[in-house]
């Protein structure tokens, strides 16, 4: 297995624990301690990526994780709305300055423009990182011989959760028995599957878009 592929499988498993993560504690408002352990599981996981590559980081800028603990910390000081949203942006200022550092960016002698560029290419990598870190794995690496039937597996699952919970919603929105009905077989509103899938799918998303654009 070559370096690109454990690399592109390190980001990726660490992306789906946080979004797991993500869903379990960040789906709670007003956030808390809950947004505090999320951001500290992100910051682990971006040092654990940093011991393996000591160049993403050069010789230091660890110390980029201080303010954010601390303004994910501050969430614990009330449910303030204007508080929440000020430490939300404070972390993503943080967050942006850790990229744009790993890339080779000065933090503390850019200009105007450099820090917008930094804020460009968080914005860009959180978006099309996680696609991109799919395709640095060469899944056909994997060991176990099994790799086809389990890719197959989960394009399946891929294509068919989403189109059975689009069209089971309609028919319960439809038919009252056939919702009672799948109420009474399943114990579990759709709706709120339909809502921690997308917590976590969104928090694995950006999260593995972010660590990837960090080793780029």
């Amino acid at each position: 297995m070559t370096d690109k592929t454990k690399l592109g499988l390190r980001v990726l498993s660490f992306a789906l624990v946080l979004g797991v993560m993500g869903d379990l504690l960040l789906r709670q408002v007003p956030w808390g301690l809950n947004a505090l352990l999320w951001t500290a599981a992100l910051g682990a996981f971006i040092v654990a990526l940093g011991r393996d590559l000591p160049e993403m980081l050069g010789s230091g800028g660890y110390w980029l994780l201080l303010p954010i603990l601390l303004f994910a910390a501050a969430f614990l000081g009330g449910d303030s709305t204007v508080l929440a949203l000020l430490n939300v942006f404070c972390i993503g200022v943080a967050l942006s300055l850790w990229l744009w550092r790993a890339q080779g960016g000065a933090v503390f002698k850019s200009s105007l423009v450099g820090y917008g560029l930094a804020a460009a290419l968080t914005s860009i990598t959180t978006t099309v990182g996680a696609f991109v870190a799919l395709l640095d794995v060469d899944w056909k690496e994997l060991p176990g011989g099994k790799t086809g039937r389990t890719l197959a597996v989960v394009r399946g699952l891929v294509l068919a959760v989403p189109l059975s919970v689009i069209f089971g919603s309609l028919f319960m929105a439809a038919d009252d028995v056939f919702s009672a009905l799948v109420k009474h077989v399943i114990h579990v509103s759709l709706t709120s599957i339909v809502l921690h899938l997308t917590t976590t799918i969104f928090a694995f998303w950006i999260t593995a878009g972010y660590l990837h654009g960090l080793i780029l």
